[in-house]
């Protein structure tokens, strides 16, 4: 039999190994409702995050016991319902920038975080959206390093970088794990300084020409870690886009077809001419 303090030094282990299997897909943000359940006709969640009228947005995983809250460019805090099928509506604060959104549910040892920066359009706030980064949201955090800033956005097979930290200390050889609403999956771990870098999977299929013509996908990343007893879980979830050099190649190698045979043309008429 184990003794105490062999019992205490496996209860984070234990706590760990009985959360991996659930933290992945569990709680978290989206802009589209759970596999099953119908968006309402009037909701028209925004994927790009940059429309003008209040989105509806969906907690993943969501049930009794979870709160939310909206933290704008200004730091202020407001409370955000959350129905029981996990849908959010995202009430306008006025102003533009990012605005963070928080969810949090515990049960029992467990405390779940999920959490997403959208982006309104509004009255200019005069506030740097690293105001938002650097406050202290929850203990284990997965926070962007920087935020896709006027016209960036997170794209397919381009990385970006962002930083996993404990009680405002970095995690160092962290795991990490990356899912997209596209199928993809992958492991990585934190460096340095707690720094993650991830390349987007290019997932995308049937791509057309023009980024409006591509519906953008979903990734989520997802950390855990077991302290004092209670196992902490975040999850970061954000929406991405098909890398344009899919459909610039295939304009560029339109316009190069395009330039080839209207030099063929007046190639052609040149010889005739000179054998007339």
């Amino acid at each position: 039999m184990l003794g105490v303090k062999h019992r205490v030094l496996l209860l984070p282990l234990l706590l760990l190994v009985a959360t991996l299997a659930q933290a992945e897909g569990g709680l978290r943000w989206s802009s589209e409702p759970e596999a099953g359940m119908e968006a309402p006709a009037a909701a028209g969640g925004e994927h790009a995050g940059h429309g003008r009228r209040a989105p509806t947005l969906y907690l993943h995983g969501a049930s009794e016991g979870v709160t939310a809250r909206m933290v704008l460019p200004t730091l202020v805090r407001r409370p955000l319902s959350v129905t029981g099928q996990g849908q959010v509506k995202l009430p306008s604060s006025g102003l533009d920038n990012y605005h963070l959104l928080k969810a949090v549910r515990q049960s029992g040892q467990r405390l779940e975080t999920a959490l997403r920066y959208h982006y309104f359009n509004g009255k200019p706030s005069g506030y740097s959206p690293q105001l938002l980064l650097d406050m202290k949201h929850s203990a284990l955090a997965i926070t962007p390093a920087p935020l896709p800033r006027e016209h960036w956005r997170y794209e397919s097979d381009k990385s970006f970088d962002f930083l996993i930290s404990f009680n405002g200390e970095p995690l160092v050889n962290q795991r990490v794990v990356l899912e997209s609403s596209n199928g993809s999956r992958m492991e990585v771990k934190s460096g340095l300084g707690g720094r993650l870098r991830i390349q987007l999977p290019d997932d995308f299929d049937g791509v057309k020409p023009g980024r409006r013509a591509n519906r953008p996908a979903e990734f989520t990343l997802s950390v855990e870690k077991a302290q004092q007893g209670v196992a902490h879980i975040t999850t970061l979830s954000a929406p991405y886009h098909v890398n344009p050099s899919h459909w610039r190649s295939t304009w560029g190698g339109l316009a190069a077809m395009g330039f080839g045979f209207f030099a063929g043309l007046l190639w052609l008429r040149r010889v005739r001419r000179e054998e007339a």
